[in-house]
């Protein structure tokens, strides 16, 4: 007997991250966040939206995995949100799944369409790796650390900051010269 999983229900999904270091896949990674997202469409299953705010956040532990389990039938966006120490954050660790009564599945987002029209991800010989109940994702990380933004303010700021010193006290010195009687 084949056992179907009711719409909307907790089935016994789980979804497994699990971090490397991407010059050495056999090094786990300790201290990685991931967010786990429900998504949510709107009446003309165009916009994509996340389902009570938040989502859930796991940290990888010692051996380097997180483990979001107990997924309801639906689709979720999983998010490296904090890279562990001394790696850089890679700005494509984010997958899509699908649990549905047939299973966890990866997906791969198609923009602007509803989700009937994402295609599975039959990359299997890649990052992911899933059977019925269980999906394994491995990410990898850089070693390094993250450079400063650039298009701010820069040294503006400090520019006319040490200016407006420098003026002021030219200001002050100019008026204790004047104030100090004459020598001679």
């Amino acid at each position: 007997m084949t056992r179907k999983t009711p719409p909307n229900k907790k089935a016994p999904y789980s979804l497994s991250v699990v971090k490397v270091d991407e010059n050495n896949h056999q090094t786990t990674l300790s201290g990685a966040e991931f967010t786990l997202h429900k998504l949510v469409w709107n009446a003309d299953s165009q916009m994509i939206s996340y389902e009570r705010g938040e989502g859930v956040t796991q940290t990888t532990d010692s051996n380097g995995e997180a483990i979001f389990s107990d997924l309801a039938n639906g689709y979720y966006e999983i998010k490296e949100t904090q890279p562990p120490a001394g790696y850089i954050l890679k700005g494509d660790s984010i997958f899509y799944i699908r649990v549905n009564g047939q299973g966890i599945q990866s997906v791969i987002k198609a923009d602007g369409t509803a989700p009937s029209e994402w295609q599975p991800d039959t990359t299997q010989n890649g990052p992911i790796t899933y059977d019925a109940e269980t999906m394994t994702v491995t990410v990898g990380n850089t070693p390094g650390t993250a450079l400063p933004q650039t298009g701010g303010i820069g040294t503006t700021l400090f520019t006319a900051l040490g200016g407006l010193m420098t003026a002021t006290a030219g200001v002050i010195l100019t008026i204790r010269r004047k104030r100090k009687p004459a020598e001679g």
